[in-house]
C-alpha cells in the first residue's frame, strides 16, 4: 500500500466518522425537538382535560337548573289550582252570604 492509498484511506475514515459526527448531531437534534413537542401535546392535552371538566361542571349545572325550574313549575301549577279552588270557594261563599242577607220574602195570607 502506497502513501496515497493510506492518505485516500485515512480521509475516507475521517470522512466518515465526520458523517458519523454530524448524523449523532442531527439525532440529538430531532430527539431534543420530539421531546419538545411531546411537552407541547402534553400542555394541550392538560388543557383540553381541564376544558372538559369546565364543560362536565357545566352541563351537570344546567341540568340542576332545569330539574329546579320544572319542580317550580309543578309547585306553581299545584299553587295556581289551589287559587282557583280558593276563589270558587269564595264565590260560593259571597253568593251564600248575600242570599242570606235579602229579606226573606213573606207570604200574602188570605184571611180577610
Amino acid at each position: 500500500m502506497n502513501c496515497i492509498e493510506a492518505d485516500n484511506i485515512i480521509y475516507l475514515q475521517n470522512r466518515k466518522m465526520k458523517m458519523s459526527e454530524d448524523l449523532m448531531s442531527k439525532v440529538t437534534e430531532l430527539q431534543n425537538e420530539v421531546k419538545q413537542l411531546k411537552n407541547a401535546l402534553d400542555g394541550v392535552v392538560a388543557q383540553l382535560e381541564a376544558h372538559k371538566q369546565m364543560l362536565n361542571e357545566s352541563l351537570n349545572t344546567i341540568l340542576q337548573l332545569r330539574t329546579h325550574n320544572i319542580m317550580l313549575q309543578k309547585n306553581l301549577n299545584e299553587t295556581a289550582s289551589k287559587c282557583k279552588g280558593f276563589e270558587d270557594e269564595a264565590a260560593r261563599l259571597t253568593k251564600e252570604l248575600e242570599e242570606a242577607k235579602k229579606p226573606p220574602t213573606q207570604a200574602v195570607s188570605s184571611d180577610t
